[in-house]
């Protein structure tokens, strides 16, 4: 029988193949599980881009339903501030300035020191205080 490409045929129910092809069917199903069960699959999940408040905590709802292995911590620069044009992206993931707790599996919270400081873009490069409403903040978190 030739096929068609493209075309979806229907299963063929076992019962009308011979043992060797269910066999080798069966064969390559366990190795292609084999394969999936050993690879290193990370759940992956990003939350919006939200305001924070430096000196409070902020709870980030998720939905990787459990806690999660490896978080990101990202800030959004809105406004230009310290040197940071609209729209820079800054990881802030072991910035002293925050910590991260997690009170169950669908939420993070992350506890914002009263000041936070970054590097300073402009031709200083020194650690200058952020202005929170400049900035938004996002976690990305694997599983």
């Amino acid at each position: 029988m030739s096929r068609v490409p493209g075309y979806v045929y229907e299963r063929i129910p076992e019962a009308f193949l011979d043992g060797e092809t269910v066999r080798v069917l069966r064969n390559n199903l366990n190795s292609i599980e084999t394969v999936l069960s050993s690879l290193d699959v990370r759940i992956k999940t990003t939350s919006e881009w939200a305001t924070f408040t430096l000196g409070e905590s902020k709870t980030i709802p998720h939905i990787l339903g459990i806690q999660p292995s490896i978080a990101t911590i990202q800030l959004k620069c809105v406004t230009a501030d310290i040197g940071y044009d609209v729209g820079d992206i800054v990881d802030i993931t072991n910035n002293v300035g925050l910590s991260i707790t997690y009170p169950n599996v669908n939420s993070l919270v992350i506890k914002f020191a009263s000041t936070l400081n970054l590097v300073d873009e402009d031709d200083s490069y020194n650690l200058a205080a952020i202005t929170p409403a400049s900035w938004e903040v996002r976690v990305i978190l694997f599983g």
